[in-house]
């Protein structure tokens, strides 16, 4: 399994890459304050379900999500994860995030 991390958890939403060979069953933990799952390449199979490229999973909850496999050709799966934020704003501000984000880097 490989991780590109885009958006640290520091910053608030954080956001990664995660590619998959074939059969791997991407690691999964409880979102407390949600997390939406695109699949962007390959496939995934979730409950017996195929998801191909351009589908989303929404997970949110402390209990531990139903697994997603990838397919018979990998999958890359891009993550966004939300924070406590999302609690209070219903989805906290992305663009807030983002900004602050993209501020702290510009040094």
């Amino acid at each position: 399994v490989r991780r590109k991390v885009l958006i640290p958890e520091s910053a608030g939403v954080a956001a990664q890459l995660v590619t998959c060979p074939p059969g791997t069953v991407l690691p999964e933990a409880p979102a407390p304050y949600g997390r939406y799952e695109f699949v962007i390449a390959g496939t995934a199979v979730l409950s017996g379900n195929r998801l191909s490229p351009e589908c989303v999973r929404f997970v949110s909850g402390a209990e531990q999500p139903a697994s997603l496999t990838a397919g018979p050709e990998g999958a890359t799966v891009l993550v966004l994860t939300f924070d406590e934020d999302a609690a209070l704003s219903y989805g906290g501000s992305l663009r807030e995030d983002l900004t602050i984000y993209a501020r702290s880097h510009q040094r």
